[in-house]
């Protein structure tokens, strides 16, 4: 960092966060102590970088159209009533917000959300903890939630923290396939239940 052609090179071709974290490390090293210049410079790195990762993370609403191109399947049918999320990026604290904000956006006549953790890395606990309340906030509501594309090692930890045995045995899927198959199959069956129903009244 005491080299000027170096440090004039960074200024001209680095980020703007990462000149401004170069300037004040360097101006406190000149006007203060090189241990506080070091230390705040790595804090403010570290804090830039939980920035960069926080704005990494998209929580994006996907239509069935979406849905049955990726999938090259014209089977797949989305129900009016199931929303599908896309989670993408690390799911830390830092990327609460935007999670939180998606799900409060989901329409009234909205009543099974599924979120796909297919590009979800790893979570921490404090991620894991909003997806807890988000649970119970949409246990409320009357919302049923299902989780598609799970890695193992964050399957483990819903494990741990009881989240799986609150969704249900049945609200973790290995592919959204296997979610619209699956509520494709419940809604036949509760039509042959209200037919069935209808007759036995009908005849009684």
């Amino acid at each position: 960092m005491s080299q000027p052609r170096l440090v004039w090179h960074t200024i001209r071709s680095a980020p703007k966060a990462d000149v401004l974290i170069l300037l004040v490390t360097l101006g406190l090293t000149v006007f203060a102590d090189l241990v506080v210049a070091v230390n705040i410079g790595v804090v403010l790195a570290m804090l830039h970088f939980l920035k960069r990762m926080a704005d990494s993370v998209r929580v994006e609403a996907q239509s069935a159209r979406a849905l049955k191109r990726e999938f090259a399947a014209d089977a797949i049918q989305v129900p009016a009533h199931v929303a599908v999320f896309s989670v993408e990026g690390p799911f830390f604290f830092a990327a609460v917000d935007p999670f939180e904000r998606a799900l409060e956006q989901v329409d009234s006549n909205v009543h099974t959300v599924v979120l796909r953790l297919h590009h979800v890395p790893f979570a921490d606990g404090t991620a894991l903890s909003a997806l807890d309340k988000a649970v119970d906030s949409c246990t409320r509501k009357q919302i049923r939630l299902l989780l598609s594309e799970v890695n193992p090692a964050i399957r483990r930890k819903l494990n741990r923290m009881g989240i799986t045995k609150k969704l249900g045995a049945s609200a973790i899927h290995d592919s959204i396939p296997s979610v619209m198959t699956m509520l494709d199959h419940e809604a036949q069956l509760a039509d042959a239940n209200g037919i069935a129903t209808e007759t036995a009244t009908a005849q009684s």
